[in-house]
């Protein structure tokens, strides 16, 4: 009798751990594209259906945030991009020209519309300082934490990243082969010869002289100056790579379709696959400190569509699947 009890409770302690690891969430539409952490604690996701996700303890349980749809398109769009700078203060954008602002965690989003645009990527700076891009090539900059934004040229057709190490120099990157480079945080934006014609979909920069480019057909691009030059590197797949993240100079991560992850820790000369545990196509990465990271995907379609969180403690020697996320 004795056994059959230790036996139960055991079954039990087992189930707790594995519901805790498969943490399953409801919602409709759960494709999410894009995460962000303000600290090892506090982070969200953001995806279809203006889908807005947010955990308080590193990922281990997932609550929905809500916003306030004015029309039908809103209902139906997708938010591609979220960026918090502090636990508090944070935004995200999507289609039909959607910028979300919410200075309390979350707990309520403030809504501007930009009709005509269609934001794929943002990034701040600073608290005040930031820009938004467009999928057709438009960037929108504001100096007031995004109360009032002003358009800047880019002088190109396409473009999916953006990312700044300082207030005045950053890079922003799309379709084509795309590259563009500002040293005064906007007002001119030049062009940076790739020699190629891929998509890149993510971009790091750890110092202001060494950086990395990721897209389409697995390519890998590397800068030592700033972009001037970029040449590539050997990533081993021709996966669609769709996020970038360096936590220092040499130690690097890359996450693509079919669960491709990458990492380098000799700044790319070598890059070796890691072990996901999934197929999903992960689609964003997140390191808060260069042993703790998350990454997001979504795999199957329609009522089958459902998307994971990974996360890794040990720089990305294992990968858990922490969360799914299932559509039905």
């Amino acid at each position: 009798m004795r056994t059959k009890i230790a036996l139960a409770v055991v079954a039990v302690v087992v189930l707790v751990a594995w519901l805790l690891i498969w943490q399953k969430l409801q919602t409709r539409g759960s494709l999410l594209t894009a995460m962000t952490f303000a600290t090892p604690q506090s982070g969200w996701a953001v995806g279809a259906w203006g889908a807005i996700w947010h955990t308080d303890d590193g990922g281990h349980t997932w609550t929905q945030q809500n916003w306030v749809r004015h029309s039908t398109d809103e209902a139906h769009e997708i938010l591609y991009d979220v960026r918090f700078v502090s636990p508090q203060l944070g935004w995200a954008v999507g289609g039909y020209g959607t910028l979300l602002t919410s200075q309390d965690g979350g707990q309520r989003w403030a809504v501007s519309k930009f009709p005509g645009w269609d934001f794929r990527s943002l990034f701040f700076a600073t608290p005040q300082s930031g820009w938004i891009v467009d999928i057709n090539g438009s960037i929108n900059h504001t100096e007031d934490g995004g109360q009032t934004w002003q358009g800047q040229t880019s002088g190109t057709k396409s473009l999916q990243t953006v990312f700044f190490i300082s207030p005045k120099i950053g890079w922003a990157s799309g379709c084509y082969g795309t590259i563009i480079h500002t040293e005064d945080g906007g007002s001119t934006w030049k062009s940076q010869p790739t020699g190629g014609d891929e998509c890149f979909n993510g971009l790091a920069f750890p110092t202001p002289q060494r950086g990395w480019a990721v897209g389409t057909t697995g390519v890998i691009l590397h800068t030592e100056d700033g972009g001037q030059n970029w040449k590539p590197q050997q990533s081993g797949t021709e996966k669609w790579l769709n996020s970038v993240v360096f936590s220092t100079a040499q130690s690097g991560w890359v996450v693509g379709n079919s669960g491709t992850i990458l990492h380098t820790d000799d700044g790319g000369t070598t890059w070796k696959p890691q072990d996901s545990s999934t197929s999903a196509n992960l689609e964003s990465l997140f390191f808060a400190t260069p042993q703790l990271g998350w990454a997001i995907g979504n795999s199957g379609g329609g009522r089958n569509l459902q998307t994971v969180v990974l996360r890794t403690q040990d720089a990305g020697q294992t990968w858990a699947v922490q969360a799914t996320i299932s559509n039905h």
